[in-house]
């Protein structure tokens, strides 16, 4: 009953809107109905107003029965047409003329990117607007990867298609939110694609798309890589099973740009390592401000913070509110890195809180305000610092101006960037692929070697293992916590002072006595647990579903067979790093 008058006046402004954002098209026509009205007084004064404008109207329609040029005939035999009325004329046939051609080149070249979309086959699909998509754009475009951007930015998608780019714009109807639905994918090409990238600002949106081409690409080998960028939210999503791999291996990877940008911020200053002072006694890591970023920062920290002799990173947060947060997702961070809080003293007690701790080396992370405040809180830090200890100022972007030397003294550091997100997604799984694969080859020697030996039952312990399983059908889960055995390398490389880069790196690594793979053996151990401490597990019988685990002991309770496993996962990893 109400569905006519309500779609009238939604198409009434809808056409509203999109003719106030025209001023000059808008005069024009105006002006065209006012010489019009004007002209038509002029000829047939004794025509009521609204016939006028009916005139004035029907000449938008090239009708030429709107009036019969024989009354505007002199006693000469040539036409007196008013002027008035002879320019609204010629306007009113400009511009429907404009329209026409204008709307026949909108759907002409719709029709056109449709068409081109139709013959891509293994290309990406890039949906969502923002800085992270615009990266991810131009790294496509750099390497001549063909792309579909799907998005509702009439911005972002007016600027692609001035690049010649193909683009499948989410419309916005009437006040309603703009929604990514199954017909953008499919206009999109979803089913013949190499990849599609979730890369929507809003982890709801992104979510939403990973749950339509779930249910979309069971068909097809397209990969999906879903964007969850709240620390928390993107491990939920990596546990859960309604985005694991099914049988074929096929699932989607969930990833964040913050988490990323975290490793990549600790992988290029290491906590514990300064390049011009070398191993600290003691490492802090100080956050003044906790955002979605810093968050991200503190539980890479507690996965890989695990150092010689059993030193943890020494955590300062704002206050205990900070904590409170960060307790609510991990409640085990305690186990993982000792807390302590700034309170009201800010970054300005920093210099006091490591005054007695000789060889130790600060990072504070300052990305929450402008490189210009981090500035000048390096500076009041390099004047109070004790001359004994060491510390860098992590800073969201470049100063301006040449400020090299000036950043080299003050110890500031540029935080990674989303640019080369692309390439480090894909080389982020080189090496965890490596260890998952010498893990799963070991456990299949052992199965063999159980079931030559006839210990069944053993063998079937083995072979129920969650992990036992080809890379392709692990959850993101799981290959998460082989990423973070990845990072954890060059840590351990880095504690029996040797170098990440040297070239002779395997031979020296194959000389390192007893006592050394034992202490790197205790830091694999402290370092395997810390992801399942943050998930709040305990130590018992193994059950998943009650998040016990029986090896969540100190290193000395643990089982001979165990700890000789960390220490061959300790001797390939040289050759790990290696190999990258």
């Amino acid at each position: 009953m109400y569905f006519l008058p309500k779609l009238i006046l939604n198409s009434i402004s809808i056409t509203f809107r999109k003719i106030k954002a025209h001023p000059i098209l808008v005069g024009a026509i105006l002006l065209t109905v006012t010489l019009g009205m004007l002209g038509f007084s002029s000829v047939f004064p004794e025509f009521g107003t609204l016939t006028k404008l009916y005139m004035t109207m029907q000449l938008f329609l090239f009708d030429s029965q709107s009036f019969d040029v024989s009354d505007v005939i002199s006693e000469s035999g040539s036409a007196n047409l008013p002027w008035t009325l002879e320019c609204a004329r010629w306007m009113a046939v400009t511009l429907t003329s404009s329209g026409i051609f204008f709307g026949a080149w909108k759907i002409l070249k719709k029709s056109t990117d449709n068409v081109k979309i139709e013959e891509l086959s293994n290309h990406l699909i890039v949906f969502g607007s923002g800085k992270v998509v615009e990266t991810v754009l131009r790294e496509a475009d750099k390497d001549n990867v063909p792309c579909v951007l799907v998005s509702s930015c009439e911005q972002l998608v007016k600027q692609r298609r001035e690049q010649k780019n193909l683009t499948v714009k989410i419309s916005v109807k009437g006040d309603e939110r703009p929604t990514l639905e199954v017909k953008h994918l499919e206009w999109a090409g979803l089913s013949r694609a190499k990849t599609f990238y979730a890369l929507h600002s809003s982890d709801s949106e992104n979510l939403r798309a990973a749950l339509l081409t779930r249910n979309m690409c069971r068909s097809s080998e397209t990969e999906i890589i879903v964007r969850q960028d709240e620390p928390f939210t993107c491990d939920l999503l990596q546990r859960s099973e309604l985005l694991s791999p099914d049988r074929d291996g096929k699932g989607l990877r969930i990833v964040s740009v913050d988490k990323t940008r975290a490793r990549m911020l600790l992988q290029q200053y290491p906590l514990e390592w300064h390049n011009d002072h070398g191993q600290a006694t003691e490492i802090h890591l100080v956050i003044p401000e906790l955002d979605r970023f810093t968050k991200a920062v503190i539980i890479q920290a507690a996965k890989i913070g695990h150092y010689k002799d059993g030193k943890q990173v020494n955590l300062w947060l704002d206050s205990e509110n900070d904590l409170s947060k960060i307790e609510q997702d991990y409640p085990g961070i305690r186990k993982c890195v000792r807390i302590d809080f700034l309170r009201e003293k800010g970054p300005g007690s920093v210099p006091e809180i490591v005054r007695e701790n000789t060889g130790s080396l600060t990072t504070v992370i300052m990305t929450q305000v402008s490189p210009e405040e981090a500035y000048l809180e390096a500076l009041r830090m390099h004047e109070q610092f004790p001359p004994e200890n060491h510390f860098r100022v992590i800073i969201r972007s470049q100063l301006p101006g040449d400020s090299a030397d000036d950043q080299l003294t003050l110890g500031l550091c540029v935080a990674p960037s989303v640019e080369g997100l692309l390439g480090n997604l894909e080389e982020l799984d080189r090496v965890a692929r490596q260890i998952h694969e010498v893990w799963y080859k070991g456990n299949e020697d052992r199965i063999n070697e159980e079931r030559a030996a006839g210990n069944e039952k053993r063998a079937a312990e083995l072979s129920a293992k969650p992990t036992f399983r080809q890379w392709d059908e692990l959850t993101e889960l799981q290959k998460d916590d082989n990423r973070t055995a990845a990072h954890h390398i060059e840590i351990k490389i880095r504690a029996v002072n040797l170098d990440p880069d040297q070239h002779d790196l395997r031979e020296q690594w194959g000389k390192l006595t007893n006592d050394d793979l034992e202490i790197l053996s205790r830091m694999e151990h402290e370092r395997w647990a810390a992801p399942l401490w943050l998930r709040n597990y305990e130590a018992g019988e193994r059950d998943d579903e009650a998040r016990r685990h029986p090896n969540l002991v100190s290193y000395d309770d643990l089982d001979k067979d165990t700890q000789n496993y960390d220490i061959e996962q300790v001797r390939k990893a040289a050759d790990y790093h290696q190999r990258q």
